[in-house]
């Protein structure tokens, strides 16, 4: 899995580009043709793929097993019913990677215990990853 991370306000072509660039690199196919499912959520050719963004921070995984992640301000107040940030990044990013949208009977009753890594890439944002491939690499993306 390659977490990339951007810092800026980014047009969604140029982003995409820089990551096929990065794949490349690495000797992986580029992502394909990436597109929305009837849910909404990021689909590509080649990968499984989850997109956050919160402020200017935009987090991308890709993967070749699902995956989810999300990110948020370390400061932002979690919903109503959550205990904090680390548990509701957790848990939207689980949703994400099994294809699932937020239950409220979840966050109304407590939110499921849910297994996910934490990655610490920008100061001040909380930000995790559920499922998606064992190693895990960083790649921070130039600024355009």
């Amino acid at each position: 899995m390659i977490l990339f991370a951007y810092d800026g306000k980014a047009e969604r072509g140029a982003l995409l580009a820089e990551i096929d660039k990065a794949l490349a690199s690495r000797g992986m196919l580029p992502l394909g043709q990436v597109r929305h499912d009837d849910k909404g959520a990021p689909v590509c050719d080649n990968y499984f793929i989850s997109i956050t963004h919160t402020d200017v921070k935009i987090i991308v995984a890709v993967s070749r097993v699902p995956v989810g992640v999300d990110i948020e301000r370390s400061d932002r107040r979690p919903p109503r019913g959550v205990p904090d940030m680390a548990s509701w990044t957790a848990y939207e990013a689980h949703c994400k990677s099994h294809g699932e949208g937020i239950r409220v009977s979840d966050i109304r009753s407590g939110l499921p215990r849910i297994r996910a890594r934490r990655f610490d890439i920008f100061g001040g944002y909380t930000l995790a990853v559920a499922g998606g491939d064992d190693d895990c690499e960083t790649v921070m993306l130039p600024k355009r």
